[in-house]
């Protein structure tokens, strides 16, 4: 089965906005340190793709996604 990578870039948003987003996808984020780029990886299946396209519709978020071979 594919696996795909996604990466979502939150340059533009602030700290605590950064820490909104990643909690309301269900990511967790360190304490210590904010990462702008969220990044994951997900097997081809439906409800990946659901949730992925739910999280581009519901935030208006542009997310990167790459094929991993």
């Amino acid at each position: 089965m594919n696996k795909f990578k996604f990466t979502i870039e939150l340059y533009d948003f602030t700290e605590d906005e950064v820490k909104q987003i990643a909690t309301s996808l269900g990511l967790e984020m360190p304490e210590n340190k904010i990462d702008y780029e969220i990044s994951g990886e997900f097997e081809d299946n439906e409800e990946n793709w659901i949730w992925l396209r739910s999280v581009v519709l519901n935030t208006g978020l542009t997310v990167r996604i790459e094929l991993k071979c």
